[in-house]
């Protein structure tokens, strides 16, 4: 061989290893490419994977963002629905006392039996209107009682207690103002106190409503 004319006979044995590693080598002059093809495959398909990995988890993130957005506004507009359903009760629960109040008020100073009779039964059915808008507020208390602040759930007890207390008042005294038993001085002072009571309470109410909606702090609640 030429390599041992080249080298001689007394060749170490790891010098003929080197030469037929690089002789095999050079016989097979695609191998080096093939690597190169494997190996820019897999950055490929690494960064294919990073690619992808990056793209699902920001479409994660904007996916949750929009729900959030999504459930405050929901919870936002039922806000809206139950509270201005619960002002429009109480507000019509108030009108209804206010002019059941009158119609007492006309009844102490009845001159006959025949017009008593006749304020007696306005008044009544005033007390009966404003029963029912009372009962119709309670119902939108209970959804406000779901959808909160709980600031707010405070509130809309006190305006409604304030209220039932009007009506119990104006309720009680109609019979022994008809027997001639009880005087407007007998009933006018507490109905008086239960009615600022109730303003007060209406008030915050619909202050903390205002703060709820846009997104502010409520009040401490306390008791009106």
């Amino acid at each position: 061989m030429a390599s041992d004319s080249l080298l001689g006979s007394h060749a170490p044995p790891e010098t003929w290893e080197v030469l037929r590693s690089s002789a095999a080598f050079w016989q097979y002059p695609d191998m080096d490419q093939g690597v190169a093809a494997v190996l820019g495959a897999a950055v490929g398909v690494v960064g294919a994977m990073g690619a992808a990995t990056v793209t699902y988890f920001g479409v994660r993130h904007q996916a949750a963002v929009t729900a959030e957005s999504e459930h405050r506004r929901t919870i936002r507009t039922e806000r809206v629905e139950a509270f201005a359903a619960f002002i429009e009760s109480v507000q019509g629960a108030h009108d209804a006392l206010i002019d059941a109040r009158v119609q007492l008020l006309d009844l102490g100073s009845a001159p006959d039996v025949t017009e008593m009779v006749e304020e007696a039964q306005s008044a009544l059915e005033h007390l009966r209107a404003a029963k029912s808008a009372i009962g119709t507020a309670t119902k939108w208390q209970a959804k406000i009682l779901v959808l909160g602040p709980q600031g707010l759930v405070e509130s809309s007890h006190n305006v409604l207690q304030a209220l039932r207390a009007r009506l119990s008042v104006l309720g009680r005294v109609m019979p022994g103002m008809i027997n001639g038993v009880v005087s407007t001085a007998d009933w006018q002072e507490r109905e008086d106190e239960h009615s600022q009571s109730w303003a007060n309470s209406f008030g915050r109410f619909t202050a903390r409503a205002a703060h709820a909606l846009e997104g502010r702090e409520i009040p401490t609640p306390r008791s009106d």
